[in-house]
């Protein structure tokens, strides 16, 4: 009798220890899910963020007071390019979102362009931005060629571009 009580308590125990063993492993399991969860979760917010910004926003970061526009000027006035590579990286980047954003004013806007020698209409903002972001990127072309006078050229054909889309697209 002795005997088979001990060997219930010994197989008892041998499952709590088995269930001790196994339990950490099992909850380091769950721990990485729920790291992944919560960084994809973030991920997916700062995506959304991303997206959500308006054109004001974007501009601002572009154009502002403490701009990637003055950033890049500033380098290229003092000879120092190399300060310049990341900020037209970024304002490359921005650029490109531009596009995605609603115009705060005229979304329907149509412009004409030559195409194959024809006059074709377009929508005037996607083209503007399609035109604004070639520009920016001849900005980081000759900032990546350190040629400091086509740096200071291209930032001044972007200068000369902006009443156009500001005109048909800026509130007032």
């Amino acid at each position: 009798m002795l005997s088979l009580t001990w060997l219930r308590v010994a197989g008892v125990a041998g499952v709590l220890i088995g269930i001790g063993l196994l339990l950490p492993a099992w909850g380091e399991d769950v721990k990485d899910k729920n790291d992944k969860e919560v960084k994809d979760k973030k991920d997916k917010d700062k995506e959304a963020k991303d997206k959500a910004r308006s054109v004001e926003e974007i501009m601002e970061e572009m154009h502002g007071d403490n701009s990637l526009r003055r950033k890049i000027g500033k380098a290229a006035f003092a000879n120092k390019l190399g300060d310049a590579k990341e900020p037209a990286e970024q304002w490359v980047k921005l650029a490109g979102e531009l596009s995605k954003c609603e115009p705060p004013k005229n979304k329907d806007l149509e412009m004409t362009v030559k195409k194959d020698g024809k006059d074709v209409k377009v929508n005037a903002w996607k083209k503007r931005c399609a035109d604004y972001e070639e520009q920016v990127q001849n900005v980081a072309k000759a900032v990546k060629s350190e040629k400091v006078q086509d740096v200071r050229d291209a930032l001044n054909n972007i200068a000369r571009s902006c009443l156009g889309c500001h005109n048909a697209h800026q509130p007032n």
